[in-house]
């Protein structure tokens, strides 16, 4: 009995695998045909590079016949891509949507042609979203191989200060922000359309803290039309204009 109920078990596995092919994998009522990319930026309406990418065949490959998970992965790879949903458009359409990740500054220079997001991973400025307007510029770097999707944990407080601009301070416009010394940043702004450049000495540490009281100081230099354009922050509980 049980070998029986064995064979049976097989057989059943085996037509539901053939009924499955026929009616999917192997039905050429799923060929596809277009593959449709959405995104917000670089990626949007990429189509054929997606699907060179990807290494689809239009007219030949077939919708039932792709694994969801590993065309996922792959996009995944290019590194101004940070997440990614595809799915399958019956009868024969693939949809790939793409959410990309967003610049925040530049490497080395605004000539350098690298860019990171938020999370310090490194992008070619070819292939990001093209960002209107000028992006502050991280200087002070040795990175013996950098190429896109190198993660920089070591330029945060960069970003931080960078960030803590964009979302709290937004009349202070960074325009460099400098870690080539070990203990310090160095950080170059503007204040709205005041002419004056400040040159900011800030310690690495308690930039929340040191970003307040930046901008306080700076408000201030620049109601009182102050000759002094360095700011220095490194001490504990004052600003030192100079």
């Amino acid at each position: 009995v049980i070998s029986l109920m064995m064979v049976f078990l097989v057989g059943a596995t085996v037509l539901f695998w053939m009924a499955q092919q026929s009616l999917f994998s192997k039905n050429p009522h799923f060929i596809l045909k277009r593959v449709v990319v959405k995104s917000g930026g670089y990626w949007n309406g990429r189509d054929n590079e997606v699907v060179k990418l990807l290494g689809l065949k239009k007219g030949e490959t077939n919708l039932f016949g792709l694994k969801l998970g590993e065309l996922k992965d792959k996009l995944k790879e290019q590194a101004s891509i940070e997440k990614v949903s595809v799915a399958r458009v019956l009868p024969s359409t693939l949809e790939v949507k793409i959410s990309e990740r967003i610049p925040r500054a530049y490497l080395y220079s605004a000539d350098s042609g690298w860019i990171v997001d938020q999370s310090g991973v490194v992008m070619d400025a070819k292939t990001a979203v093209n960002i209107k307007g000028s992006l502050p510029v991280i200087t002070g770097l040795k990175i013996a191989d950098i190429h896109a999707g190198l993660e920089l944990p070591e330029i945060k407080p960069a970003l931080d200060i960078i960030l803590c601009a964009l979302q709290d301070y937004p009349d202070l416009k960074i325009a460099s922000v400098n870690l080539a010394v070990r203990d310090e940043i160095h950080v170059f702004l503007k204040y709205k359309n005041y002419a004056k450049t400040f040159f900011i000495l800030f310690p690495r540490k308690k930039l929340d803290e040191k970003m307040a009281a930046l901008s306080m100081t700076v408000k201030k230099a620049v109601g009182a039309d102050s000759a002094g354009s360095t700011i220095d922050l490194r001490f504990e509980g004052q600003a030192i204009v100079k």
